[in-house]
């Protein structure tokens, strides 16, 4: 019966001992379970007239993302959770991490709070925080 698995890097080397040890490092108290936070990345650009932070939300539904801007903080959250999965397809092998996460980030004063707009699109959150017309950057002519 062939079933899929994963690839042993270490098959036929003569280090197969070692493999299985450092196998077993990982396998210990470690496992990922449902209600374990995730990690979300973001970058964050900034523009002539705003400030982007893009969060690499895959999976996540739009309605378990929130997005709060209160006295100069912004703070993004969401919650990726689990499909129901009937009992007679249960899983071999899963990586993908279900939980939750939870980041803060304090603000610029330049930025219009009042004027924030978040929206998601291919997995990824952007959120985008324009700034106040006297933070845009002035072009001066020389004379």
């Amino acid at each position: 019966m062939n079933a899929l698995a994963l690839r042993n890097p270490w098959a036929g080397t003569g280090l197969e001992s070692v493999g299985d040890e450092i196998d077993s490092i990982f396998r210990m108290p470690f496992r990922w379970t449902e209600d374990q936070s995730i990690g979300v990345t973001v970058d964050i650009d900034e523009t002539d007239d705003a400030y982007v932070m893009s969060f690499d939300v895959p999976g996540m539904d739009k309605k378990n993302i929130s997005v709060e801007v209160e006295d100069g903080v912004i703070i993004v959250s969401g919650e990726r959770k689990s499909e129901e999965t009937k009992k007679e397809n249960g899983y071999t092998y899963r990586e993908r991490r279900m939980g939750s996460f939870s980041r803060s980030f304090k603000l610029p004063s330049s930025v219009k709070e009042s004027e924030v707009v978040a929206k998601v699109k291919d997995g990824t959150l952007e959120v985008r925080l324009p700034k106040a017309p006297e933070a845009k950057p002035k072009r001066i002519s020389v004379e």
